[in-house]
């Protein structure tokens, strides 16, 4: 690449702190070194001419000329044609377009995702931990457990086969939208990660409503015994069992702090000691 850096301004007075001022502003507003750097490397990645190509060769004097833009004031404008319109999954660029890349980097990339997905399936994996809270127990709850049952197979049931359509491996993978094996999809529809995302989200949203439905049904009087019920078989050690999801009494979670903020008043009352007047 031939390039010839643009000749320095030379100012005919002293230079104001005003143009030191607007210089820095320019150099903020036209800094396009990132850009440009990015759309070089996403260039050589999928030409056939790698950095020999003419759209890297233009980008690599651009990036001269963003360089130089401190000391010249001139700054380097990239064409709309040299902008990338799709990122190589390399850059983990979720939330736009993708493609899988075939370069070196590529095949670097998922070499390295590999060797760490082999890693972790080595190590053992650690037993699951859970604190049950005897504090969210409303009274009378023990009479819904049943029905309290029954609520949460239905919703691993209908949370697991969002999991399974996602390729969603955790719980909270799916609660997220933040689905670790990415690639896989990626590979599948070939569509922004972040367009994947919204429809996880918005799967599980309407999922939780459903289940806020359920407690809508029952008495108002009873809300609190159902979700005290609904945490007692997801927590409870005798209850647990080989359930897997941990997120079910949490949909209604103001409804379970109410029961923690009532118990924890009505300790502080029991606990409060009576003055004793005749000792006063």
């Amino acid at each position: 690449m031939d390039y010839t850096a643009t000749r320095p301004r030379i100012m005919d007075h002293i230079v104001t702190l005003e143009e030191i001022q607007k210089h820095f502003v320019d150099y903020m507003i036209n800094d396009a070194l990132g850009v440009i750097s990015t759309a070089h490397l996403i260039h050589a990645d999928r030409n056939l001419l790698k950095a020999r190509s003419p759209e890297c060769l233009q980008l690599a004097a651009l990036h001269s000329m963003a360089v130089d833009f401190a000391k010249t004031g001139a700054p380097a404008e990239m064409p709309r044609t040299l902008r990338p319109r799709e990122f190589p999954d390399f850059m983990e660029r979720w939330e736009k377009p993708m493609y899988i890349s075939n370069g070196v980097l590529g095949k670097l990339y998922r070499a390295a995702l590999r060797q760490v997905e082999n890693s972790e399936a080595l190590l053992p994996a650690a037993p699951p931990t859970w604190a049950y809270d005897p504090d969210i127990e409303a009274p009378g709850f023990n009479k819904f457990l049943d029905a309290a049952e029954e609520c949460y197979e239905l919703y691993a049931e209908k949370l697991g086969t969002l999991m399974t359509y996602y390729s969603a491996e955790r719980e909270d993978e799916i609660l997220t939208g933040n689905i670790r094996n990415k690639l896989v999809y990626l590979k599948r529809d070939n569509k922004r990660y972040f367009e994947m995302k919204d429809r996880i989200v918005a799967a599980v949203d309407s999922l939780h409503d459903e289940v806020r439905g359920w407690l809508r049904d029952c008495r108002e009087e009873d809300a609190s015994r159902v979700v005290s019920a609904w945490y007692h078989v997801t927590y409870h050690p005798d209850r647990r069992g080989g359930k897997r999801f941990w997120s079910f009494p949490w949909i209604v979670c103001d409804t379970l702090l109410a029961i923690k903020a009532a118990r924890r008043c009505r300790k502080q009352l029991d606990g409060a000691m009576p003055m004793d007047w005749g000792a006063a």
